[in-house]
């Protein structure tokens, strides 16, 4: 399904956006989450991302642009759970293969 990584960013967004009582569950869920984007969309030769899981979906070789917006907030919320790590560095690296003067 096309819409998978919108879900899964979308719920990247929505749980890393709660801070309550449950954070620990909250970033439990969002480090699952982030696991499931590299492991089922991430190619890791290009450092970009597939649209789908299913290939004969998947139209072009790489996701068009506008999902790793959503992926370069949710990865920003990341690193405001956890300070220590770096999410946002390979998603903006793969936002910059997107750049075409």
């Amino acid at each position: 399904m096309k819409n998978r990584i919108f879900l899964l960013l979308f719920l990247t967004i929505y749980l890393g956006s709660s801070v309550s009582s449950q954070e620990i569950n909250y970033q439990k869920r969002i480090s699952q989450i982030h696991s499931n984007i590299y492991q089922y969309f991430a190619v890791p030769q290009s450092g970009l991302f597939i649209e789908t899981t299913d290939p004969k979906q998947n139209e072009h070789p790489y996701s068009y642009l506008w999902p790793l917006c959503a992926l370069v907030q949710s990865v920003n919320e990341m690193e405001s759970l956890e300070p220590e790590k770096s999410y946002l560095k390979p998603v903006l690296n793969a936002v910059q293969q997107y750049y075409n003067p």
